[in-house]
């Protein structure tokens, strides 16, 4: 779903993207509010009016180890500034400044730089949510108590993690895990989840209809298969209605947006009546082999 927004009402819209997925690339922003066209001048204005940061184009150097030796950081009076996680490729990614962030009523922390974890694990929520077949929203906690009853002791770990809801179809609501490098860890995460979803008064009904439904967000196709082969083999795929998804990490997003290259076509040419002749003409003939008489013994 691309929005059909402009002007002012397209950069307050940006600034809300940006606000709920913590961080946004181009291609994204491009995808769904400028038709795929460039959003280089509107990102720059609202750079110019100090809303957006664009962030990094060289390395953090905020911790040096070498050897065995412990980790060393530098003092704040001599600390180079912090440019956050780079991303192989060049790509820059847009947060807000702590002037939008007050704008928005939204704590300061909306601002911090991201490590390769964070980095990590918000690209594959905006990446689930705005750059597959079907767009999503990432709810916030007031969306969850809103749609699943008052908070209290009980539902803590209910709300916890992240959600997502559809904006087509049939609005099935996504609880998400990107389990980085702790596949079981995330899989008992699930199995608690599915506990607690079954004794919880919205939420057991949701799954039995299916509008509950669980996304696991992979870094790569081998980790995708082995999950699905576990949950397979625990009979989850039955009963639940579950996606294993294969999204990019800040390490493999360049390649993910490298247009995929196209084999090379065979150009043939094909004659018309009037050229039919020359062709004819110019095409090389097969040399004849020439006939072997055989020598008679007849007389004539």
């Amino acid at each position: 779903m691309v929005t059909s927004i402009t002007g002012m009402a397209r950069r307050q819209a940006i600034l809300a993207h940006i606000a709920r997925y913590r961080f946004s690339l181009r291609p994204v922003i491009e995808k769904l509010f400028f038709k795929g066209n460039s959003c280089d001048n509107v990102l720059r204005a609202m750079m110019k009016d100090d809303l957006i940061i664009a962030r990094p184009d060289t390395e953090e150097p905020a911790v040096s180890l070498l050897d065995s030796e412990e980790p060393t950081v530098p003092r704040p009076d001599t600390e180079e500034p912090r440019r956050g996680t780079l991303i192989p490729g060049g790509y820059k990614y847009y947060q807000l400044t702590l002037k939008a962030a007050n704008l928005l009523s939204l704590p300061s922390s909306r601002t911090n730089l991201l490590g390769p974890g964070s980095i990590d694990r918000h690209l594959a929520i905006l990446w689930f949510c705005c750059m597959g077949r079907n767009r999503l929203n990432l709810l916030e906690t007031h969306h969850l108590v809103k749609l699943f009853g008052e908070e209290d002791g009980a539902m803590s770990s209910i709300l916890d993690g992240s959600y997502c809801i559809e904006l087509e179809g049939n609005h099935r609501i996504f609880k998400v895990f990107t389990p980085g490098a702790k596949d079981q860890y995330h899989i008992n995460l699930f199995k608690k989840h599915m506990e607690d979803a079954t004794s919880h008064p919205v939420l057991s009904r949701w799954l039995e209809t299916r509008r509950l439904a669980y996304a696991f967000l992979m870094p790569n196709d081998f980790r995708s298969q082995k999950l699905k082969r576990d949950l397979k083999d625990d009979g989850y795929f039955q009963t639940t209605d579950i996606h294993v998804v294969t999204v990019p990490t800040h390490q493999t997003l360049d390649a993910q947006l490298k247009p995929t290259p196209q084999p090379v076509r065979k150009v043939v040419t094909v004659p018309t009546h009037q050229t039919l002749d020359a062709q004819r003409k110019s095409k090389p003939q097969p040399a004849r082999k020439k006939a072997c008489s055989k020598k008679s013994n007849a007389k004539y």
